[in-house]
């Protein structure tokens, strides 16, 4: 009995051509040469293209990286990139901006240590911050002596802004009203109203210190002072529905 022929092999003896294999075939190809062009798209992307912002705070945040780059010697920039990580926690990335901060700019660093103050504040910190906003304006107070110096060397007479005391007394003021401590924190606000006594929000914030303290002549001086600078100012009057309620 003659052998069936044996359909792997070919006209010329070497393997037919079978269709299935050669549909796998291609598909394989096919597949192997996508993912290649996926990988080098990627890695295009990754490394070529640059990394746009996604979210409006992404964008503040790459707005706020070039402008320090471009303005190494401006402590106002510094502190508001290190501010914008804290808000957003990024904590470390904060803390390695407030060092490199101080690299650029010795001598000017009480803005920074604001940021660092306010940092340990969010973190519950309250040792910490303290400690560091009375540092901050500590160093603010002879930032501000040693430009008044210089001022006064070209003939210039010109009280220098320190906003570091400011920002201090405020950020100082608001922990110690969480803390429930109102004495100080009357106190932290006042330090801050010495040099800009027009806050509305910084006298309504000291007025409900006082209004904690009994003290409602002084609470109700400090929300009136506030309506004087911003007439419709809701807290303002809402300061004064409290004296309201207690008979003051």
């Amino acid at each position: 009995m003659a052998r069936q022929a044996d359909s792997s092999i070919g006209a010329g003896g070497g393997p037919a051509t079978d269709p299935v294999a050669r549909v796998m075939g291609l598909a394989a190809f096919v597949l192997v040469g996508t993912v290649l062009a996926v990988l080098a798209y990627a890695l295009w992307v990754g490394v070529v293209l640059p990394k746009t912002p996604r979210t409006a705070l992404e964008m503040q945040l790459s707005t706020l990286e070039q402008v320090v780059a471009q303005n190494p010697r401006d402590p106002k920039v510094w502190a508001q990139y290190a501010d914008a990580l804290i808000q957003t926690k990024q904590y470390s990335k904060a803390a390695t901006v407030i060092e490199q901060g101080r690299k650029a700019l010795p001598g000017q660093t009480s803005l920074l240590t604001v940021e660092e103050a306010y940092m340990a504040h969010l973190r519950g910190l309250n040792g910490d911050a303290l400690r560091l906003y009375d540092k901050a304006t500590a160093q603010a107070q002879a930032e501000r002596k040693k430009k008044l110096e210089e001022l006064k060397a070209k003939g210039i007479i010109s009280a220098p802004e320190a906003p570091a005391i400011i920002s201090a007394g405020v950020g100082k003021g608001d922990l110690l009203l969480e803390m429930r401590r109102w004495a100080d924190a009357a106190g932290a606000y006042s330090k801050a109203l010495e040099e800009d006594p027009r806050m509305s929000d910084v006298l309504v914030r000291r007025g409900d210190a006082y209004l904690e303290l009994k003290d409602y002549a002084k609470a109700r001086a400090d929300f009136e002072s506030a309506l004087t600078f911003i007439p419709d100012y809701k807290d303002a009057r809402a300061g004064l529905e409290k004296l309201k309620a207690v008979g003051k």
